[in-house]
């Protein structure tokens, strides 16, 4: 009958506040036994280090070596769970039953990439690759960008042209004219026409 008796060492042990993580390299002694699971590993890694949740501890990249009797992984101690699902890949989060895996088609997929690749901008909003905000965030960013730029110009432009430097701050402004006006600005700052400077 073989031993199921199994020793388990750590080393390089070392705290990562960044992560809020302890992380180590695990050796596993098992002469005996062809192989441990980790959810032996888990429960033996819990008791040593007096971890609350057994969840907390994630173990990977295990290598038997040559011969048997002996593993080496890695191992991570997450302080709370908030963190480890913060930090951990998706993968390992599911291994560990903390999420669930959608079942995706590979053939469908792969479809949808394709119809994606034929079509440009909008228009891959149709084909199912794109939810149409991609561009969204931009808008925004660069109107008040632009504003900053024309409020620099305006402190050192002349005293008649003041009005066409005027910075507006309107959250509505289109993608084109604050490229319009970005073209223009850095071509000449002195010609910015009044009709583009006053629009709303």
């Amino acid at each position: 009958m073989s031993d199921k008796t199994c020793t388990i060492r750590t080393r390089k042990f070392m705290t990562n506040r960044l992560l809020q993580r302890r992380q180590f390299i695990i050796d596993v002694l098992h002469p005996g036994r062809p192989n441990v699971s980790k959810a032996e590993l888990k429960e033996k890694l819990t008791s040593m280090y007096d971890v609350k949740d057994s969840q907390c501890v994630f173990l990977f990249g295990f290598r038997t070596q040559f011969g048997g009797g002996k593993s080496t992984g890695f191992g991570l101690i997450y302080d709370d769970l908030k963190a480890a699902k913060q930090f951990e890949p998706k993968y390992r989060l599911i291994r560990n039953g903390l999420e669930k895996k959608v079942d995706k088609s590979r053939k469908q997929m792969k479809e949808r990439r394709k119809r994606a690749k034929k079509v440009r901008g909008a228009k891959k909003n149709a084909s199912g690759e794109s939810d149409g905000n991609h561009l969204a965030w931009r808008v925004p960013v660069l109107s008040a960008w632009l504003n900053g730029r024309m409020a620099q110009a305006n402190a050192v432009a002349e005293p008649s042209r003041m009005e066409v430097y005027e910075a507006r701050e309107c959250p509505h402004v289109s993608l084109c004219s604050i490229l319009v006006l970005m073209f223009r600005l850095f071509r000449c700052p002195g010609c910015i026409p009044n009709s583009i400077a006053k629009a709303p």
